[in-house]
């Protein structure tokens, strides 16, 4: 009797050991999928920082204070887009509409990220970081239009 007991708890381990090693490697799966998810998102906002500082330059009519300005926006709205990217991916897969815990609203506004108005136009749309992406693509179509933009 006891050398059966022996052989089902040495079976019974051998089968935890099994499914925990199957669950660790799907985490660790998930994990570096995220990771690399980031690097992308981080990527693309640095690749913008870059192409504005490239292709937005003063002209005649448009001063290097104003066009300093318009690079700081989009860069702001790209910033402020990453942090609500991040903030939604932070979440433990809850999506509310009423809320949004993962969105630390009060450290983008401390940050100079966010502007207390901006709040008021995403606090009613969801997904909000389309909203900053729009902002930042509507500033370059602006600097387009007034010639700003370099081709």
């Amino acid at each position: 009797c006891s050398k059966w007991s022996t052989d089902t708890v040495s079976n019974l381990q051998n089968l935890t050991n099994f499914i925990l090693g199957l669950y660790i490697g799907l985490v660790l799966t998930r994990w570096w999928k995220t990771r690399e998810l980031y690097q992308v998102v981080f990527g693309r906002t640095n690749d913008i920082a870059v192409l504005c500082a490239a292709y937005l330059q003063p002209t005649a009519e448009v001063s290097a204070q104003e066009v300093a300005e318009i690079r700081t926006r989009i860069n702001r709205y790209t910033n402020l887009a990453h942090g609500m990217v991040l903030s939604q991916a932070s979440r433990a897969g809850s999506y509310e509409i009423t809320r949004d815990p993962g969105l630390d609203v009060n450290l983008l506004k401390d940050l100079g990220i966010l502007s207390e108005e901006e709040w008021t136009t995403l606090e009613a749309t969801r997904p909000r970081y389309l909203v900053a992406y729009m902002w930042a693509a509507a500033l370059f179509r602006e600097c387009a239009d007034r010639g700003i933009l370099c081709r």
